[in-house]
């Protein structure tokens, strides 16, 4: 049998590997690079930048450039190997030590992308987009755990998906500063399995883990400016407030606040 400290170790330890993936997620702080793929393509400088419909997504002061255009577009993200290692850890049962390898399941994940804009005649414009962030979900083997006393929890991972349907309107300054406001309707998805050990420290055991799919809803509101650089180039700016998201019921266990997971504000400048 493992001792109370030898337990908590190896629950420190699952900690550590399931949560590998959302840190994965948020290393550019919940958000891809860019929308769309001329905008992945240059890293992120889309929000200056105004190629395509996707680009009123990084920027919605890119609405009065684009011009009159539909852009469907669909992208494949596929980070693979996503695993980790652990060697020597002494949270094994006496005399040996715990030694597993895993690696996730889950390697290609389809990205959609969608926008529709139109130029008005005041020189003003407003557009409807579709963009989706998420992609770095895990799913790890039902063999996760085994070796180490506690037995196997079946498959084990995280899925969060985020999707934004926005309107834009947006016009042009006498100086020719572009403006543009963004409203959103904005959803999230979320799974998690294999959490069992962490039931006992949840002030809601039975909304904790292995409960299916869970959705959440708010509202987005972004706004965006964009000008000329005496240089020939151009910059940009654009700020996403906070969205205020519904409670993930079925996962009021594992969030604070009874399963709330807002979608933080960005600020982007380029």
């Amino acid at each position: 049998m493992f001792s109370k400290k030898k337990k908590l170790r190896f629950m420190m330890v699952v900690a550590v590997a399931a949560s590998a993936p959302m840190m994965a997620l948020a290393t550019n702080g919940m958000n891809s690079e860019g929308f769309g793929p001329k905008d992945r393509g240059m890293g992120g400088a889309g929000v200056a930048r105004a190629t395509e419909t996707q680009s009123i997504v990084n920027n919605p002061a890119a609405v009065t450039a684009v011009g009159n255009r539909q852009d469907i577009a669909l992208g494949l993200f596929s980070p693979n190997d996503r695993g980790f290692t652990i060697t020597g850890n002494v949270a094994g049962p006496p005399p040996a030590t715990f030694n597993q390898s895993q690696t996730s399941d889950s390697n290609i994940f389809p990205i959609p992308f969608y926008g529709y804009s139109k130029q008005l005649s005041d020189g003003s414009a407003w557009a409807f987009t579709i963009s989706a962030l998420g992609g770095m979900n895990t799913d790890y083997p039902s063999n996760f755990g085994t070796g180490v006393g506690l037995g196997a929890f079946g498959p084990t991972g995280l899925d969060l998906a985020q999707m934004f349907f926005g309107g834009t309107y947006g016009a042009t300054f006498d100086n020719g500063v572009s403006w543009g406001v963004t409203a959103s309707l904005d959803y999230q998805r979320f799974e998690a399995e294999g959490l069992q050990a962490f039931q006992g420290a949840s002030a809601d055991d039975q909304n904790m883990t292995n409960r299916g799919v869970d959705t959440s809803t708010g509202i987005g509101l972004k706004v965006g400016l964009r000008g000329d650089l005496a240089n020939g180039g151009t910059w940009g700016a654009s700020y996403r407030f906070k969205s205020d998201m519904s409670e993930f019921d079925k996962y009021a266990g594992l969030f604070k606040n009874q399963g709330d997971l807002d979608i933080a504000p960005t600020l982007t400048l380029g």
